[in-house]
């Protein structure tokens, strides 16, 4: 129908996340909607008394991630999992979190990532 055309998939998709030491890791990832986004940008963003805008990266990756991230070898994607990941894999995950601020599509297609 019209309506779903534009909702995110509900099937949560295997995708192949390479390393730079060539290392393939399968997930299962499923697609972020459109309103969490948004709602973990706003968490993200704070000020100061100033007026001063900050935005902590970090808490907006763990926050869609632990989302995204439905199944993986490493089990449970926490935060006291994600806290300990090497640069490696935390620059791989990097790529499926769909950029905070850009006025380019905000999610990658499951097919480019698997094309990555």
């Amino acid at each position: 129908t019209s309506r779903s055309k534009y909702l995110v998939s509900r099937e949560p998709q295997e995708v192949v996340l390479e390393l730079v030491n060539g290392e393939k890791v399968p997930i299962t990832i499923r697609q972020i909607p459109w309103s969490l986004r948004n709602k973990i940008i706003s968490d993200s963003v704070s000020y100061d008394t100033n007026g001063k805008v900050t935005f902590a990266g970090d808490y907006y990756y763990r926050e869609c991630l632990k989302y995204m991230i439905v199944e993986a070898p490493w089990g449970t994607t926490d935060d006291l999992y994600l806290s300990q990941v090497d640069g490696m894999l935390g620059t791989a995950l990097e790529t499926l979190v769909p950029k905070a601020f850009s006025t380019e599509n905000t999610t990658k297609s499951i097919d480019t990532i698997k094309k990555e």
